[in-house]
């Protein structure tokens, strides 16, 4: 039975961002009295929903509060947080995510991704390999097209779900096939009541999900599962059954094995960093969930380079090798990052900065803390990182992003890895962190 069959009251939609469009666009096929809100009083898309769904109430900045209060569903987009007022007075029994309606109308198999980081990546290494074995994938929800959106597309066999914790708080009857935790950090805190709350949030991803794939190394994610229900897990570790993935060293070799399987060469694979290899494990653990054979998705894998924005090698200027990490808005991601390069650096320069999410400011790994150079921080976060690293490190603070670049290029020493790894969102000074690390790769190859 259709979602909206037998529902005759009113529906709010919050936010006018991409979801909140597509929101809109799939409720004008029902006969449907829809509102949408916004706080912002330019929100982006507010012109395109006047113009094309006339029939639908926009409310924007200062708008009658009650009339979204009395709606008989509200239907809640990602960037909203409904802990903060004036939405948390609203009902979160009547609250739903886009998601939640995606499930009740999908015809294909889910594979649904979760995780603090790496989703992105894991999610593009799965539309590569599927593509490669001649399957039609739709890849959406946090990533890229809206959920919703998905739908429209024709033949489809699977659909790639990037899910965002707040995505996952208000979606109840999701089915996936495969549904993947890849790892938990700090983050979103500012969302959330609290870590708990955040990992909550995540694990919904196991509900009613088919198979279950877990990170070995991170026991608390899957601690109240029956591990019967877990389909594969993946770590760094050696597999100990045909369940787990994982790597083995063998003759100053590492492989990536599939219990006793070997299924790459550590050396054959364009990504070689651990968080990377960690991606490369994920993805071959959901693809095997899903019935796939190893030999059909490898080659796919060792093709596979990498998205922008996602400890993204720029080139070597001004004697220095710069990386574009713009994706990494918290702290666990910066401290993959940093990791990563310290297998091949031996001089780093962290550039961090932006709107600070509410998390706990960690100290930087130990295991690169001898090769971290210099920290230059900008932004409205850079007074909050300056107290919690100058003490061990060199830190220094300038105005913007662009003064971050030119003193990295002009003070660091020569051969240095220089990486924007910012730690924070970005909308101090940028729309979003694809504005912010093309701004970065831009101004370094230009000026530099």
């Amino acid at each position: 039975m259709s979602f909206f069959e037998n529902f005759s009251g009113n529906v709010a939609v919050i936010g006018m961002g991409a979801t909140g469009l597509a929101v809109v666009r799939f409720l004008s096929r029902f006969d449907l009295q829809v509102d949408i809100f916004d706080e912002n009083k330019t929100p982006k898309y507010y012109n395109e929903i006047k113009c094309f769904f006339p029939k639908v109430g926009c409310h924007s900045g200062d708008f009658d509060f009650e009339l979204l209060k009395n709606a008989d569903l509200i239907i809640v987009s990602p960037g909203v947080c409904p802990h903060i007022k004036p939405w948390s007075d609203l009902d979160r029994n009547k609250m739903i995510s886009d998601i939640e309606i995606f499930a009740h109308y999908a015809q294909a198999p889910v594979i649904a991704i979760t995780g603090s980081n790496g989703k992105s990546t894991v999610c593009a290494m799965l539309k590569s390999a599927l593509v490669d074995m001649g399957k039609n994938p739709a890849l959406g929800g946090n990533f890229g097209t809206p959920a919703l959106q998905l739908l429209d597309f024709d033949n489809i066999d699977f659909y790639l779900l990037e899910l965002s914790s707040f995505q996952l708080e208000f979606t109840f009857n999701l089915k996936p096939d495969v549904a993947v935790v890849l790892n938990i950090s700090e983050d979103h805190l500012d969302w959330h009541k609290d870590f708990a709350d955040y990992l909550a949030a995540k694990q919904k991803i196991f509900d009613n999900s088919r198979n279950i794939v877990v990170f070995r190394g991170q026991p608390e994610i899957y601690a109240d599962l029956d591990l019967e229900n877990i389909s594969h897990s993946f770590a760094l570790t050696p597999p100990q059954s045909e369940r787990e993935l994982g790597l083995i060293s063998v003759d100053k070799q590492t492989l990536l094995m599939q219990g006793s399987e070997l299924i790459l060469n550590k050396s054959d694979l364009p990504l070689k960093d651990r968080f990377q290899i960690l991606n490369y494990l994920a993805t071959m653990a959901v693809l095997s969930s899903a019935g796939f054979e190893v030999r059909s998705y490898k080659n796919a894998l060792q093709s596979f380079h990498g998205l922008a924005h996602r400890c993204e090698y720029i080139g070597c200027f001004s004697e220095r090798y710069w990386y574009n990490d713009s994706k990494a808005t918290n702290t666990g991601a910066m401290h993959s990052a940093l990791l990563s390069l310290g297998d091949s650096y031996e001089s780093i320069v962290l550039l961090a900065g932006g709107v600070f999410k509410e998390q706990k400011v960690q100290e930087l790994p130990s295991a690169v803390a001898g090769q971290i150079a210099k920290i230059i921080l900008f932004g409205r976060a850079a007074d909050k990182f300056y107290d919690a690293w100058a003490e061990t490190w060199s830190c220094e603070v300038v105005d913007d992003l662009a003064a971050a670049i030119d003193l990295a290029a002009n003070t660091s020493p020569n051969g240095s890895a220089v990486i924007l790894s910012p730690a924070c969102a970005s909308f101090d000074q940028f729309s979003d962190f694809n504005e912010r690390g093309d701004f970065f790769k831009d101004y370094v190859k230009t000026q530099y």
